[in-house]
């Protein structure tokens, strides 16, 4: 699987120039006829860009066949794993090499880091959102539009869908009280026949399921995620993410994006996600 490739060199705007540094040479091997690879190969490129000064190989008629090593001197190649005989080839390179996919042909004793599809995290994050909105009974296939709710009294349901487009914006119970035109208590006794569980605790969900996307595909500190998530502060975000999941919000983008060091901005930070200098107080009762 040997053929000629084509460069593709990827330079930051203002990026330093490496003069004694020699820049980094990964091999793309991909098919590019499929979308998912094709999605890796933009994301490879758009890494390539943030870094700066990076170079990115494919073959110039068959991405997803290996460079010729003789005319190609690189540091590590980025491929799919969907063929036995290409797979044994990268191996041979003896160069870094990172997994895209290729279950069947991708050996864990290897040491060869992959990256793949966690299915069974698809599957628990469809069925929470399922019951969530009060479904029992269900299928997933991975709808594109998931926003039904199994709520028969149309106040309540209306009641829900605001919820989830304006809990994070400072949503209070009172607001939806007024929203609806009851009393508050009658709110409450009505939601909670409906749903299960009180009106403040949905609005709390959707804010904890926020703050969880936040901290999962991003690297900001906990005192951006806190407001946007509709927290009045750090501690009372840390106190409810502690108190709901069993975990610190640091602790969970630890163990969500496999860190071993929670940083704030660039500082050490404690399992709370507080900057070296002390513990806050936290509120008794934060909202």
């Amino acid at each position: 699987r040997l053929g000629p490739i084509r460069q593709i060199t990827v330079s930051a705007v203002n990026a330093v120039p490496k003069t004694q540094v020699e820049r980094p040479l990964v091999a793309i091997v991909m098919d590019t006829t499929v979308s998912f690879d094709r999605e890796i190969v933009a994301g490879a490129a758009q890494y390539a860009r943030e870094a700066g000064d990076w170079q990115l190989y494919m073959e110039e008629e068959r991405g997803h066949r290996l460079p010729n090593r003789a005319a190609w001197k690189g540091h590590g190649i980025l491929a799919s794993f969907d063929d036995h005989d290409t797979v044994e080839a990268i191996v041979a390179t003896g160069l870094p090499v990172i997994a895209v996919g290729g279950m069947g042909c991708h050996d864990p004793q290897s040491g060869i880091p992959r990256v793949a599809t966690d299915h069974a995290r698809i599957a628990t994050l469809a069925a929470d959102h399922f019951l969530d909105r009060g479904l029992q009974s269900f299928a997933f296939y991975g709808p594109a539009h998931t926003d039904t709710l199994a709520v028969r009294d149309a106040v309540i349901a209306d009641l829900i869908h605001t919820i989830r487009a304006r809990a994070c914006d400072g949503l209070s119970v009172e607001d939806l009280a007024t929203y609806s035109g009851l009393a508050r208590w009658k709110l409450e006794e009505q939601f909670n026949d409906a749903v299960g569980h009180s009106v403040h605790d949905d609005i709390v969900r959707v804010r904890l399921a926020e703050a969880q996307r936040l901290l999962r595909t991003t690297d900001l500190p906990l005192k951006v995620i806190a407001p946007r998530a509709g927290f009045h502060s750090v501690p009372s975000m840390i106190t409810v993410f502690r108190r709901r999941f069993g975990i610190t919000p640091a602790r969970f983008r630890r163990l969500e994006r496999g860190r071993t060091v929670a940083t704030v901005e660039g500082s050490e930070c404690d399992d709370d996600g507080n900057e070296a200098g002390g513990l806050p107080t936290i509120p008794a009762n934060p909202k």
